[in-house]
């Protein structure tokens, strides 16, 4: 394999969650404990964040329990392995709900200290995104009027 080096000014990371097991321990640990001095999370609620994380059957094995099943059973990553699958699913489940996001319980977007739940997209989405029903309904619209013009010149 050849490598290219890329001269980069400028990098912006959206989501750097890369790694799971390398990242999650420290969404509790910014929630606590960030340069912004906002304590997100009770204290009570840190160290039992941080103990979802590191005990036994918690999220970090959990995780490894995910990463193992899926070089055993699904070693090409296709995603077509139902067992693997479901085992990723519950340490997805487990990690996002008690340790990444055990955050969001107290009104704030899990990947914002800034957003709360009540920070709406929609109208963001609805600019960029139009829903599958209007699309279907353009189509269909764009086939009626085709097909009447055509029955029309006739």
């Amino acid at each position: 394999m050849k490598a290219k080096a890329i001269s980069l000014g400028t990098v912006g990371i959206q989501n750097g969650c890369v790694d799971a097991l390398a990242d999650a321990p420290f969404y509790p640990e910014f929630a606590y404990n960030n340069t912004f001095g906002i304590e997100v999370l009770s204290r009570e609620i840190y160290e039992e964040a941080k103990a979802n994380f590191t005990k036994p059957g918690g999220c970090a094995d959990l995780i490894k329990a995910c990463r193992a099943a899926g070089d055993a059973g699904d070693p090409l990553e296709t995603g077509t392995n139902s067992t693997v699958n479901e085992i990723c699913a519950v340490a997805t489940g487990y990690c996002f709900g008690v340790v990444q996001g055990a955050f969001t319980s107290y009104s704030l977007v899990g990947f914002s200290l800034s957003l709360s739940l009540i920070h709406n997209l929609n109208p963001l989405n609805t600019i960029l995104l139009p829903s599958p029903t209007h699309t279907q309904q353009t189509k269909t619209n764009k086939t009626n009027k085709h097909q009447n013009s055509s029955t029309h010149s006739t």
